[in-house]
């Protein structure tokens, strides 16, 4: 891919964004070419790692979920770590 003036101006502000934590609005201008833009700056989720799949693993699945943050639970016990148990898209592992 061409890596123009105007990409490249918009590659910086986004590094910038990055660098900064926060959104901010731009514009940029290439000759007679001006593209107004959005560079929104998004948090990565949380990871959160449970160790133990008991009954009290579950209301905590569940509340990392609705917070959208990346669960993984770990049980050695396969009767307790099933995914049928935790609601939401976390990963359950046997371990």
């Amino acid at each position: 891919m061409e890596q123009g003036p105007l990409r490249l101006a918009i590659i910086s502000e986004a590094e910038q964004a990055i660098e900064k934590g926060a959104s901010r609005f731009s514009i940029f201008e290439s000759g007679t070419t001006a593209v107004h833009a959005f560079i929104q700056f998004f948090n990565p989720p949380v990871n959160l790692v449970i160790i133990g799949a008991g009954n009290d693993a579950i209301p905590l699945a569940s509340i990392a979920d609705l917070l959208g943050w990346d669960t993984v639970i770990v049980d050695g016990r396969r009767n307790y770590a099933k995914a049928d148990r935790f609601s939401g898209a976390c990963q359950v592992l046997v371990g």
